[in-house]
Order: structure tokens, then sequence, then C-alpha cells
């Protein structure tokens, strides 16, 4: 069963070629989920580290619509302390 914007890489057993990748696999894209900009389309992949029912290796993906990542984290603001006892 395929699942919409997910897929798998698999390791290549033995390379014919040292240009050739070490893994290859495939991927579902609903586009209608991702925002295309002059035809083009930026994806943020997630992988996991799997095995398979033959015990082979192989990693599971994930896509989403990219998003920028900011390193600046929000700063909070210090909760006032209210020091008045109410009685």
């Amino acid at each position: 069963m395929e699942y919409l914007n997910s897929g798998a890489l698999f390791a290549q057993g033995v390379k014919k070629n040292p240009k050739a990748p070490d893994y290859n696999g495939d991927i579902l894209l609903d586009l209608s989920q991702f925002q295309v900009v002059d035809g083009k389309i930026r994806v943020a992949l997630a992988g996991w580290k799997r095995e398979g029912k033959s015990g082979k290796v192989f990693l599971s993906l994930k896509a989403q619509q990219f998003q920028e990542r900011t390193n600046a984290q929000p700063v909070q603001q210090p909760k006032e302390q209210d020091d008045d006892i109410p009685f």
C-alpha cells in the first residue's frame, strides 16, 4: 500500500559504477498539498531507518511543505509577581 507524501530509499547491493547512488527508491507526492512557485516546489524530507521483513535496512521517507527555520528562539517575558496578599 502506498501512502501520499511518503516513500522509501533502499541500499544498492552491488554498485556497477562508483558514481552510482548508494540508495534509490521513490516517493509519491500529492502536489495539491505543496506550494508551487514558477513550476518548482521545495519539499522538507524526513527519514527513518527501518528493517524490512527480509531483514534488509531501508530509509522510510515523509515529505511535507518546506518551511524556513529560524534559529532565534522567542523571548519569553518574565511573569509579573503579585506580592500583595489579597485579604
